[in-house]
C-alpha cells in the first residue's frame, strides 16, 4: 500500500490462482464499498468455508486446528416425549383407567377413541348406553 494505490490479493476461479493486483485507493474503496450493506440487510452467505454443501467437514477442521469442542448434540423428542418428560403425564393414556393407549384418528372431526374404554359418538348410542347403566 502506498499513499495513492492499494495493492490486495483475489481469487482468480477461472483458472484457480491466487493473484495480486494494484489500483488506486479512490477505485478500492469504491470496490469495497460494494461489499457493504444498507441498514437492515442481512448478507446471506452460501460460499466458503460455510457453504452447506461442505459446512460439516469444514467447520469439524476448524475445531480441530482451534483446538475448540464441538458443541453438544440437541436431542430432540417427539410430542408425546416432550409433554411426557416436562408434565409428567403421558397424554396417549386412557383418562379412566391410566393403562390403555389412546388411538389416534387422523380426522380432526373424529371421536377420539381408546383400545381399552370405547368412547360413543352418536347422540343415538350415548343415551343407549346411559339406559343400560
Amino acid at each position: 500500500m502506498t499513499k495513492t494505490h492499494v495493492t490486495f490479493r483475489y481469487s482468480d476461479r477461472k483458472k484457480n490462482q491466487l493473484k495480486c493486483k494494484t489500483i488506486c485507493g479512490v477505485k478500492f474503496l469504491k470496490l469495497f464499498a460494494e461489499h457493504i450493506l444498507p441498514k437492515r440487510f442481512i448478507k446471506i452467505r452460501h460460499i466458503g468455508f460455510l457453504a452447506p454443501r461442505f459446512k460439516a467437514r469444514n467447520l469439524k477442521s476448524i475445531r480441530k486446528h482451534l483446538k475448540v469442542c464441538p458443541p453438544e448434540v440437541i436431542e430432540y423428542k417427539n410430542t408425546r416425549e416432550f409433554i411426557t418428560a416436562t408434565t409428567g403425564i403421558d397424554p396417549h393414556l386412557c383418562p379412566k383407567c391410566h393403562k390403555g393407549e389412546m388411538v389416534i384418528l387422523p380426522h380432526p372431526l373424529a371421536v377420539p377413541s381408546f383400545r381399552c374404554h370405547v368412547w360413543t359418538s352418536t347422540l343415538q348410542e350415548q343415551r343407549s348406553v346411559s339406559l343400560l347403566k
